[in-house]
């Protein structure tokens, strides 16, 4: 899982998402809260410790991901 560091949006980690899939990663981004069009406030302000927080909730919910067809094939066409 990307996740970007500070006060930047999930969108600035696409650049650095096709070298990882090219390698055989699944590269799903992480928004964090108060940042982008991540909900919660105050807005645009560092939470670090929100931002590990909502980094392990998105984790755990990757556990429970099937890969599908579709999302394989997504994978493939990025390669």
């Amino acid at each position: 899982m990307l996740g970007h560091g500070r006060v930047t949006v999930k969108e600035a980690l696409a650049f650095f998402a096709p070298y990882f899939v090219r390698a055989g990663f699944a590269v799903p981004a992480i928004g964090y809260r108060t940042v982008g069009s991540s909900e919660g406030g105050p807005r645009g302000v560092d939470h670090p410790e929100r931002q590990v927080e909502d980094f392990h909730l998105r984790r755990a919910r990757l556990a429970d991901i099937t890969p599908t067809p579709a999302y394989e094939s997504v994978a493939a066409m990025t390669q």
